[in-house]
């Protein structure tokens, strides 16, 4: 859809705008988006951290009981709230490891403010020219244990390792399944740490290729050394896993 015409949709009917936009993404973007009926569980919440555009958001908000979403760019925010109304909890902050407040870096590419590769304290911007910065509040995802939480997604562009290290007793208490997008080029190492870390905490990571799920040491291996994905799931144990692949079996 020309970006004239979505322009006009944000600015006035801008839950149409979200819903054209989620479900293009959903035929023709990640792959990772389609297992959300399976990722998701209908009797908890699920954290949408890095909320963007609200692509994730709306169909979480399909898929399980609240959704709450994480977005600390203040324009994308209010994009966010006029989009979704009272459907989700938007929460205008970055996820770290500590309370505070952060610079959020945001890009340019060509030129124009890209606000969705914006990053925390100018990680993640991977050689971009950064357009400005702006002072965002950030909090611990162990600040919000209250509800019980089945699913985590997090897109942050570098910070992710830093928004678990802020988890420690929200994953013991909820032990929800993660989609995490890792690359190197946002953080050295960034998918080795990840991994360590979670693997601490009894997590076990997979990522998707061909409709299968291979697990995470499969990388580099005979048959994906030329797959380099970006993102990662991560099950805390057998059942959610198997509810994955069942899933794909049945929609395969």
């Amino acid at each position: 859809m020309p970006k004239p015409i979505v322009r006009t949709l944000e600015a006035f009917a801008p839950k149409a705008a979200v819903a054209l936009r989620a479900w293009k993404h959903f035929y023709s973007g990640e792959a990772e988006l389609r297992l959300l009926p399976a990722l998701c569980d209908r009797e908890k919440c699920a954290f949408d951290i890095g909320g963007n555009l609200g692509v994730y958001t709306y169909f979480m908000a399909r898929f399980s009981k609240a959704v709450m979403t994480f977005e600390p760019h203040p324009e994308l925010a209010a994009q966010l709230r006029r989009g979704f109304g009272g459907r989700v909890q938007i929460e205008e902050c970055a996820l770290s490891s500590r309370e505070g407040v952060a610079a959020l870096s945001i890009p340019l590419v060509e030129g124009i403010e890209e606000p969705g590769l914006g990053s925390i304290d100018g990680e993640g911007a991977a050689g971009l020219p950064i357009g400005r910065k702006v002072e965002v509040p950030t909090r611990c995802l162990d600040d919000f244990l209250e509800r019980p939480v089945g699913f985590v997604k997090i897109d942050v562009e570098g910070h992710e390792l830093s928004a678990l290290e802020g988890g420690r007793r929200f994953i013991a208490a909820h032990r929800p399944s993660f989609l995490i997008e890792a690359e190197e080029r946002h953080r050295k190492d960034a998918i080795g740490t990840l991994v360590a870390f979670l693997n601490r905490h009894g997590y076990a990571g997979y990522f998707l290729k061909d409709r299968e799920l291979y697990p995470i040491e499969a990388l580099g291996k005979a048959g994906s050394n030329m797959f380099i994905p970006n993102n990662f799931l991560f099950f805390a144990g057998d059942a959610q896993r198997d509810r994955v692949r069942l899933f794909l079996e049945q929609t395969a």
